[in-house]
């Protein structure tokens, strides 16, 4: 699943330092065990790949996260998982 967001346009006060970008399932919470962060502001896009469960929703948000902790969630959604689309992304984290 790809994912893509745009620059932050509120700080809280203090400078981004990067995006955090996590995902889960149907309920479940969202994790630190599912998330990869970003430093380098100019990536804006994330490819979500090793999704287990393909029957199940995959809900996906990103925030923006600077000293004073994370922001509220630039971007949610939800879809279901693409095996096939998922064969062609590359993990990175």
């Amino acid at each position: 699943m790809s994912v893509t967001w745009t620059e932050s346009e509120y700080d809280g006060g203090s400078p981004i330092e990067g995006y955090k970008v996590q995902w889960k399932y149907g309920a479940q919470e969202y994790s630190s065990s599912r998330q990869a962060i970003f430093t380098d502001l100019t990536d804006l896009q994330h490819n979500i790949t090793g999704l287990a469960y393909p029957d199940v929703s995959c809900a996906v948000r990103v925030m923006a996260y600077n000293h004073n902790g994370d922001g509220a969630d630039d971007y949610s959604a939800g879809d279901r998982y693409d095996p096939a689309a998922a064969a062609r992304c590359a993990y990175r984290q």
